[in-house]
C-alpha cells in the first residue's frame, strides 16, 4: 500500500513539472515578441537612412541602406551591388547609422 502512495505522488510531481515547463515556454515566447516589437519600433527611425546591422550570425553586420522594417523583419539594400537583403529582427544586435567624415564620404569600417 505504501507503494501505491509514492506512486502516486510521483504522478502529481510529474504533472505539475510539465505544466511548469510549458508556462515557461509561453514565457519566453511573450517575451521575445515583445523584445522584437520594441527592436521594430526602434529601427524604423533608420528607414531611409545609411545603417549598419549588427546579427547574432555568423556574417557580423549588414550594412546598406535601411528601406522597410515590417512584421518582424528589416530590410537592406546593399551600397554598391544594390543587393536586397532581409533580416529577422529576433537576431539583431545593434543598429547604428553608417559614419561619415567630414568631406561626408563613408568611414572603412574594421570589426
Amino acid at each position: 500500500m505504501n507503494y501505491f502512495w509514492v506512486f502516486i505522488i510521483f504522478i502529481v510531481l510529474f504533472c505539475r513539472r510539465r505544466k511548469h515547463r510549458r508556462v515557461s515556454a509561453a514565457a519566453v515566447i511573450r517575451r521575445r515578441k515583445q523584445e522584437a516589437k520594441v527592436m521594430e519600433e526602434m529601427i524604423r527611425s533608420y528607414i531611409g537612412k545609411e545603417v549598419i546591422i549588427y546579427t547574432l550570425s555568423g556574417e557580423g553586420h549588414i550594412d546598406g541602406v535601411l528601406e522597410s522594417a515590417q512584421d518582424g523583419w528589416a530590410t537592406v539594400t546593399g551600397f554598391d551591388s544594390g543587393e536586397r537583403q532581409s533580416v529577422n529582427l529576433e537576431y539583431v544586435v545593434r543598429v547604428r547609422e553608417y559614419p561619415h567624415d567630414k568631406n561626408g564620404k563613408r568611414k572603412l569600417i574594421f570589426d
